[in-house]
């Protein structure tokens, strides 16, 4: 997202109202945001998903590493190996 996208978000709006220093009446809005996304009836959007990190089992090359980079590429395609 970037600034000025139209967004929808999920959430928790409450209204915080008080008396200033000077006597002033003031209000505030604070979202608690628990979904917040793009507003689909404004255009399209793209999602990518960030890839995780894989954790190395061994500190031998080749073991741990390209067995896992494997698994990872077959779930990310959601096909079994064959």
């Amino acid at each position: 997202m970037r600034r000025g996208d139209p967004v929808v978000v999920h959430g928790r709006l409450t209204v915080n109202t008080w008396t200033n220093q000077q006597g002033v009446e003031v209000s505030s809005l604070e979202i608690e945001a628990i979904h917040v996304g793009h507003d689909l009836t404004r255009g399209t959007s793209a999602f990518t998903r960030t890839p995780r990190p894989t954790a190395v089992a061994s500190n031998e090359p080749g073991e741990a590493g390209e067995a896992g980079e494997a698994e990872e590429a077959v779930a990310a395609t959601g096909q079994t190996a064959a």
